[in-house]
């Protein structure tokens, strides 16, 4: 009988955002994707807490992608980082 080996949640998590990464291209065109915290603090060059002050205070909109059961992990879609850190560049 052959042994079957049941991937673990955190597994099916990782397998699921690499996919998505790999799609996110089609499904948002024109060289827009998702990032997640740690790639959207590389790409405004500050830290994970930085992305976290300007979510928490509207100037970042996040997308959580969940299972259904949590309330999942923010993702930020590259645009709307851009014209974010444009527009508190702008003051």
């Amino acid at each position: 009988m052959a042994n079957l080996e049941i991937p673990s949640e955190s597994d099916i998590r990782k397998i699921f955002i690499e996919e998505f990464g790999k799609f996110t291209p089609i499904i948002f065109p024109d060289e827009d994707f998702c990032m997640d915290k740690k790639q959207t603090a590389k790409y405004i060059g500050g830290s994970q807490s930085t992305v976290d002050n300007l979510r928490r205070a509207g100037i970042l909109k996040a997308i959580y992608l969940s299972d259904g059961k949590t309330r999942g992990k923010p993702v930020f879609l590259k645009s709307e980082v851009r014209v974010a850190i444009k527009s508190l560049q702008l003051k």
